[in-house]
């Protein structure tokens, strides 16, 4: 077990070693920022009170599906979308690794809001990390009542499908492309 810890500490601490993002393409992303224009529809429809976190944050970042399993080691991988005042600026990927007791799979949404200037540019350097310990809302009708932010980050999460059970450690590491 203290291998498996030992080998996702490893893998953090190097993967933070990647080369500065490049620009890429809007047009190349068009699929995605549909999918993340609808998954942002789709949890203003179930609470409308979000809406004030989408006007009111700095920017945020939409992940439409994002792939979860694991058998007490773990991974989760997925793709999305950063906004910045409304409109796509880039383009995201999340990657998590996780280690305890899990078994299943699943698929699930996720929005990052950013409160202000500072978390998001810390989030766009593409060294973004969020330790999993970090306390993800999920979307139900009047969660925006309760929904706070930690650190200046907000986020909200929504089953898409799958079953998994577990009480694990671990953290999720971003990637950040921007537009040209």
């Amino acid at each position: 077990m203290k291998s498996f810890a030992f080998s996702i500490l490893i893998f953090f601490i190097f993967s933070g070693l990647r080369p500065v993002a490049a620009q890429v393409s809007k047009s190349d992303y068009s699929v995605d920022i549909a999918k993340a224009e609808q998954t942002r529809k789709e949890f203003l429809k179930t609470d409308p009170g979000l809406r004030t976190f989408f006007d009111n944050s700095y920017g945020y970042a939409i992940l439409p599906s994002i792939g979860k399993g694991g058998l007490i080691v773990g991974g989760a991988h997925g793709k999305g979308i950063v906004f910045k005042n409304g409109e796509p600026v880039g383009a995201t990927e999340m990657t998590q690794l996780s280690i305890g007791g899990q078994i299943g799979g699943k698929s699930y949404a996720e929005i990052i809001f950013f409160k202000s200037k500072a978390e998001y540019e810390v989030f766009i350097t593409g060294r973004y990390e969020v330790a999993v310990t970090l306390a993800a809302v999920a979307l139900d009708y009047g969660v925006s009542n309760d929904l706070a932010y930690s650190d200046g980050v907000a986020i909200v999460t929504k089953d898409n499908g799958g079953l998994m059970a577990e009480a694990t450690v671990g953290g999720q590491k971003f990637s950040y492309n921007p537009f040209k």
